[in-house]
């Protein structure tokens, strides 16, 4: 029972082995393949992804540097309005013959300093020392200018170490006032462009902020450097149609754009924040979920890159909606002239989504799949229970069978085995009869060889009988030839005897084996 049940048990095992090896094979090769299909199109949606936050990023960069362009050529040609109205006017001059305290103020670290310098003319007049704003309060160049334009100007005037002092100005300090007073120090990367005699156009630190100005030199009559004029617009006006594009620029569902400073006191600091709510606002020591300094290291690689070039972070961050957290890609490039990062980030399953979508639709396949897998086998385990019951119906027929001529070849082998042991005591007889008939024949051979003796004797006897008596030589020779015939018959009779002997010794050999052999059977030839 239990080999026929071992039997069905491996008849079973390897019907589902055949059934499902080919089914599990095409599975795996299913699974493999959607795995696969499910990497290359994630892959494809992440370059996707990649070269869309790389093309808004191009983008923004592009703009701003149109943006720039434009700002770089309104500022120049404000410039050059303001230098004609002073020419207009009759230019500037040092009134040597009569000078004027200031209390200089370093426009970047506050530091004091008590100078006497000659007045600044513009052509005859002073230029004064005013420093409210009002209806009735105008000052020449820089109000006009900023009533022609809506931009800031000043006339600086040199002093004695190279710095570059506020006489007349229509930029506003913190207080609301105007800041004349402050200064210039000479190194400084404008100051330095102005006295070499050449134009600075681009971004610049004024008074507390950043502007979009121009700025050129200012000489008297002879030529001499007396000073430097400025126009420009505060870096948050002049950039404001940008910033809006900007801020109205979508990501996928809810990334954005955001702009952020990345040297100086600013570094860090939002140019542009999302929606516009945390402008100017240090996120230097912002942290992701895994207290990771993203913005940091945004900044960091920002400034290592050329124009052209673009960085990437993957970042997990809380998303501010729902509090949960999620994966975060940003792509950014560095706008040098404005100091801007310019940066556009998404979350990760917004553009990953149709990729979700595709592994859902992959996992369902394979387990469908893996279903219809589980169901071919349990149909070929049913199959083939079957089947080996059926072998083994069979199977109990061909054992009964079997057994049944078994038990008829043990009766027949015990009849065999009977008639083997009769046939083992008849060799045995035999070999005893043979035995008494080898003796016999030996006995018989020894008469023979007697006989032969004897009649030898007689030859001899008869030779001497012929030789001693030639009376009876008739008579001898007739006994000679019976002699002659008696040694005939001897002869023949030695040879049968010779033959008995070798049959006798055969039937000997013949009987020593079949007893040997029965001895040697015994029980086991039975």
């Amino acid at each position: 029972m239990a080999s026929r049940y071992s039997l069905r048990m491996r008849l079973v095992s390897l019907g589902l082995a055949a059934t499902a090896t080919p089914v599990l094979a095409t599975l795996l090769i299913s699974l493999w393949g959607s795995h696969r299909a499910s990497q290359v199109g994630r892959s494809a949606l992440e370059a996707a992804a990649d070269s869309e936050l790389t093309r808004i990023v191009e983008a923004a960069s592009e703009q701003a540097r149109l943006s720039a362009d434009l700002l770089a050529q309104r500022a120049t040609a404000t410039l050059s309005l303001a230098a004609d109205r002073i020419a207009m006017a009759g230019g500037v001059a040092l009134d040597k013959e009569t000078t004027v305290p200031w209390t200089a103020i370093h426009q970047v670290d506050g530091t004091r300093r008590e100078v006497v310098l000659p007045r600044l003319n513009l052509a005859s007049t002073w230029l004064g020392q005013e420093h409210e704003f009002g209806a009735s309060i105008v000052v020449p160049i820089v109000d006009e200018i900023a009533r022609a334009t809506g931009d800031t100007a000043t006339i600086f005037q040199r002093m004695e170490d190279g710095a570059m002092l506020r006489v007349a100005t229509s930029v506003k300090s913190k207080e609301g006032r105007r800041a004349i007073g402050t200064f210039i120090p000479a190194s400084s990367p404008v100051v330095v462009e102005v006295t070499a005699g050449r134009t600075f156009v681009g971004r610049a630190f004024v008074v507390d902020r950043y502007y979009m100005s121009a700025y050129s030199p200012l000489r008297d009559a002879s030529g001499t450097l007396i000073g430097m004029l400025y126009v420009g617009t505060p870096e948050t006006q002049a950039t404001q149609p940008l910033r809006k594009r900007l801020l109205a620029q979508k990501v996928h569902e809810s990334g954005q754009v955001v702009v952020l400073h990345a040297k100086g006191d600013l570094a860090g600091t939002y140019a542009l924040s999302p929606g516009g709510t945390d402008d100017g606002k240090n996120a230097m020591d912002t942290t992701d979920i895994d207290g990771r300094h993203v913005v940091r290291e945004i900044v960091e690689t920002a400034r290592g890159l050329a124009p052209g070039q673009y960085g990437r972070v993957r970042y997990a961050m809380r998303d501010p909606r729902t509090d949960t957290p999620r994966i975060e890609v940003a792509r950014f490039a560095y706008f040098e002239p404005w100091d801007w990062i310019i940066c556009a980030r998404a979350y990760e399953d917004e553009f990953l989504a149709g990729a979700t979508s595709f592994e859902g639709i992959l996992a369902r396949i394979s387990w469908t799949q893996g279903w219809t897998a589980l169901g071919a086998a349990v149909l070929a385990a049913t199959a083939f229970l079957g089947l080996s019951s059926s072998i083994n119906r069979s199977l109990d027929r061909v054992g009964a069978t079997l057994i049944d001529s078994s038990d008829r070849v043990a009766n027949s082998a015990h009849g065999i085995t009977e008639s083997s042991n009769d046939l083992a005591t008849n060799a045995s007889s035999q070999a005893a009869a043979l035995e008494e008939s080898s003796a016999s024949l030996e006995e018989l051979s020894a008469m023979v060889r007697e006989n032969a003796g004897h009649a030898q004797s007689a030859k001899t006897a008869a030779n001497s009988a012929r030789l001693a008596t030639e009376k009876c030589a008739g008579e001898m020779t007739q006994m000679a030839d019976a002699m002659k015939s008696i040694e005939a018959s001897s002869a023949e009779v030695a040879r049968i005897v010779r033959t008995i002997d070798e049959i006798a010794f055969q039937t000997n050999i013949l009987a020593l084996n079949a007893a040997v052999e029965a001895a040697r059977a015994g029980e086991a030839g039975a």
